[in-house]
């Protein structure tokens, strides 16, 4: 990956000169000879802050090396696991010199003739100043040892070069540069990018393995697909601890690795021994860009840009959306993260962030890191005092002036979005394709100027900075579909044969009525925004009764409006799907935040016990195919159907190859419609149609308008057969019981399928719905090695699959969603009559993949430690 030099100011308005960093070391390469290391552990009760009063080492196994029989437990207290090699001074000196050069974690501890750890200047302290090999004097008695746990409390980590064995909410790492010195934590991120070149496997007998990285698969343990490793576990039957040693081209790596192991992040490599059935995962780089500011200021037309101009350019795309529930003022933002593999979560990182207002920095804080780059407007006057944390890139650019020189101070945002593209090292001239379908309409000369702009942005970072900002966008040939999931929606209704649309601006489901429109009517369709969400659905269940497929949509607020009517659809067996594109409720709640508090709503809405199905795409993709599968089950079996998605769903934006959407796949199913040739079928003795006829599966016959034959009568009234309204005892029991065998017919009939991912022998089940796919299939990635997990995605609220034997099977199952009360647990827990764990997110923000993986990590640890 090409590189470029630089020097850049670094923290606060003004920085710092960031320092040359120190020359590598002459023995930079792996020993030839490897020893057999055992772990030894040292006991963690009743140390105090300074590690006091430490007992006994464990029983040695013979005069050069200890061993701890407890090596596989966690630790809870201060010091954990440690290597250490005996009191001999030679053998010490043999080992420092054979082992330093390979090993980067190394800590001295002095332990006395007893055995016991001595502190005396402070914890953990270098006896020999941090040299890095070299014979040990008569007098020296440190040891040389390799910290492979430390606990929680384990004090000034900062002196600590270790690889963790405990689980932390936030997970550290160390940086430890390439003469072996540690600069300071950081935090460990997935999916940061490695180039990976070669992996050693240090044996039980010693043995020294070096393969290239090509495809190569080691005794059937490590599994190696082009430049990342996908076994999911390593064989310990006949090795000890395996070296990891994968160099990374001089940028460093920061990867969780195995068990509660963590790669620690290096300046040109990146080693760990490995325990035996711990695994390995490394995955390809992403990049996290964000733009922030006041809404009003653009934000979204900015983002929608680069995210398209990134998806044009061959690679993968997802963004997420802050935003607040008015036109202008608030905090608003635009995260977009990408990489050349698929990417179907938000993380809890920000490697460059445009900040339009010194607020975006603080709203960020908690993304940000050690060398991500901030863009601002150092010329502004709100941002001129703007303090950038210490460790950030602070990137002053004069965007308003440099927005006017190109034609008007509008521009502003562009001009930003060209010198992000700069330090992202991403081609400008990918940006034009995207700038030229948002201005098209505007004129050749808008475009122009906005072109010009964002290569002012460019070339003033080219111009006032040599500095190397680490990032290189790969672009590829790939050619990928860009759409959130209210636009999917809007396309699957199309290709459903959706002829008519009617409904009323509401977030966040208003984008699905923007798509239908200028679209629907070029297949014939129409689209009505009604005065209300009563009028609207009305108007919808108007449409479908005239014989055309109809849909609302709506969200909380709505379908509460829009209940009574619901009533009616299902009563009179009408086929209507209502799109409920869920917020944060209850009343008006917070309009512009997710949350999937709506389900009870969905399945028990209304009064009377009026049939529905319920359908939740998982997706954005799934948005689309269960749209049309939504339109084909509400003619099937004649009733109303949920279309059910969240703000997460609606607003995200991804990307998937053009056949995820192929129009020459989709069936269209209208049901039981009968015409001329056999609407004699169901007539009575008097000629007259029975609309509402009791069949043997439920499913009366259907005639549209102009029918000959087929007219008939229907209300919201109990009725019989004919539509005429009764309340007569053994009709009223003929039709309920008629309408219950719909929904019997259908369970029997269609695939209520579950979505399934991860180890399906894992003890550890977790089961979710709706958007929560994304985040949880990266959570359980992240956790591969470590905890398998089986993973169940159920896109069927109402009928829904029977997961009773897959929760049998389990030891741990835990239900993922983004509501208080666990409103899908309690489904579970009634169909399985088994109590589950809940891990519930109600803060109007989405699941994060880092953040649900230690919330799962968690829900077992819990069980363990109760079992």
């Amino acid at each position: 990956m090409p590189r470029r030099s630089a020097r850049l100011p670094q923290g606060g308005p003004g920085g710092h000169e960031k320092g040359a960093a120190r020359p590598a070391r002459a023995a930079q390469g792996l020993s030839a000879e490897v020893f057999d290391l055992r772990l030894v552990r040292l006991p963690t009760g009743g140390l105090d802050r300074r590690c006091r009063s430490v007992e006994k080492v464990r029983k040695a196994v013979d005069e050069d090396l200890c061993v701890s029989p407890e090596s596989g437990e966690r630790v809870r207290d201060r010091i954990g696991q440690i290597l250490t090699v005996g009191d001999d001074a030679d053998e010490r000196a043999r080992l420092r010199e054979r082992f330093q050069p390979v090993l980067v974690n190394r800590l001295t501890v002095p332990i006395d003739d007893s055995g016991l750890v001595t502190i005396s200047d402070g914890p953990f302290p270098d006896p020999d100043g941090g040299a890095d090999a070299g014979p040990a004097r008569e007098d020296d008695d440190a040891v040389l040892t390799l910290v492979v746990g430390t606990a929680e409390g384990a004090g000034d980590t900062d002196r600590i070069a270790c690889v963790q064995r405990i689980q932390q909410r936030a997970d550290r790492s160390l940086r430890i540069d390439l003469d072996g010195n540690l600069e300071r934590p950081l935090d460990i991120r997935r999916r940061d990018g490695i180039e990976a070149r070669f992996v050693t496997r240090v044996g039980f007998e010693g043995q020294f393995d070096e393969l290239a990285w090509a495809g190569l698969e080691l005794s059937g343990r490590l599994e190696v697909d082009r430049d990342r490793v996908v076994a999911d576990r390593l064989d310990g039957s006949d090795l000890k601890w395996r070296l990891i040693h994968i160099p990374t081209g001089g940028r460093g790596a920061k990867v969780p690795f195995g068990r509660r192991n963590f790669i620690t992040d290096t300046s040109g490599s990146r080693r760990l021994f490995v325990g035996p059935g711990i695994g390995l995962s490394s995955m390809h780089e992403d990049l996290n860009w964000a733009i922030g500011g006041e809404a009003g200021d653009g934000i979204d037309s900015t983002g929608k840009i680069f995210a398209r101009a990134l998806s044009r350019a061959g690679r993968h795309v997802f963004t997420s959306k802050d935003f607040a529930s008015r036109i202008r003022g608030g905090y608003t933002a635009y995260k977009v993260r990408t990489a050349v593999d698929t990417v179907e979560s938000v993380v809890d990182r920000l490697d460059i962030l445009i900040a339009l207002t010194e607020r975006t920095i603080d709203e960020n804080l908690d993304e940000l890191h050690e060398g991500s780059v901030i863009i601002y407007d150092g010329e502004q006057t709100t941002m001129q005092d703007v303090e950038i944390p210490d460790g950030m890139v602070g990137l002053p650019v004069p965007i308003k002036d440099l927005a006017v020189e190109a034609g008007g101070a509008i521009m502003r945002n562009v001009v930003a979005l060209g010198a992000a593209c700069e330090v992202a090292n991403f081609p400008i001239e990918n940006l034009d394709e995207a700038l030229e379908k948002r201005f098209g309409g505007k004129g050749q000369a808008i475009v122009e100027n906005n072109k010009e702009a964002a290569r002012m942005g460019r070339d003033y970072v080219q111009d006032n900075y040599d500095y190397d900002f680490e990032y290189d966008l790969e672009t590829t040939d790939n050619d990928y579909v860009l759409l959130n999931g209210d636009e999917a929606i809007g396309m699957g209704a199309i290709a459903a044969g959706c002829r008519f649309y009617a409904g009323y601006p509401i977030t966040p489901a208003t984008d699905v009525m923007e798509y239908l429109t200028g679209r629907i009517e070029q297949y014939g369709g129409a689209v009505v925004q009604a005065e209300d969400e009563l009028a609207a659905v009305n108007m919808a269940l108007g449409a479908a009764r005239a014989g055309a497929r109809s849909m609302t949509a709506t969200s909380g607020p709505g379908i509460d409006l829009m209940t009574e009517t619901f009533g009616l659809v299902a009563t009179t067996e009408t086929p209507l799907v209502i799109a409920n594109v869920m917020r944060s409720g209850p009343s008006t709640g917070m309009p512009t935040k997710q949350e999937q508090g709506d389900l009870n709503q969905m399945l028990y809405g209304g009064h009377g016990e009026v049939h529905r199905m319920v359908v939740a795409p998982t997706t954005v993709a799934e948005c689309f195919h269960k749209t049309i599968e939504a339109f084909n089950l509400a003619e099937k079996y004649q009733m109303p159907v949920y279309l059910t998605a969240d703000l997460s769903l609606a607003v995200t934006e991804q990307t998937y190859a053009p056949e995820e959407f192929d129009m020459d796949t989709v069936e269209i199913e209208r049901g039981n419609v009968v015409d001329e040739e056999n609407v004699d079928e169901w007539l009575d003795e008097k000629g007259r149609f029975r609309a509402h006829a009791a069949t043997d599966d439920g499913i009366s016959p259907r005639a549209f308008p102009g029918t000959i034959d087929g007219a008939h009568m229907t209300t919201g009234l109990e009725h019989d057969e004919l539509g005429r309204r009764t309340e007569e005892e053994e009709v009223r029991v003929e039709q309920v019981q008629k309408r219950d065998r719909k929904v019997e017919t259908a369970q029997e009939r269609e695939e209520w399928d579950y979505r399934e991912f991860g180890d399906p022998d894992a003890d550890t089940l977790v089961i979710s719905w709706g958007s929560n796919e994304g985040a949880t299939r990266e959570a359980i990635a992240q956790l591969e090695g470590e905890l398998p997990v089986r993973f169940i995605s159920v896109p069927y609220m109402f009928p829904r699959p029977d997961l009773s034997e897959e929760i049998e099977a389990a030891e741990d199952v835990i239900v993922v969603e983004c509501n208080a009360w666990g409103q899908f647990a309690d489904l579970i827990e009634h169909d399985a009559l088994t109590r589950v764990q809940r891990i519930n997110k109600y803060t109007g923000v989405r699941f994060k993949a880092d953040e649900l993986a230690g919330e799962i990590r968690d829900a077992v640890e819990k069980t363990e430690a109760t079992a």
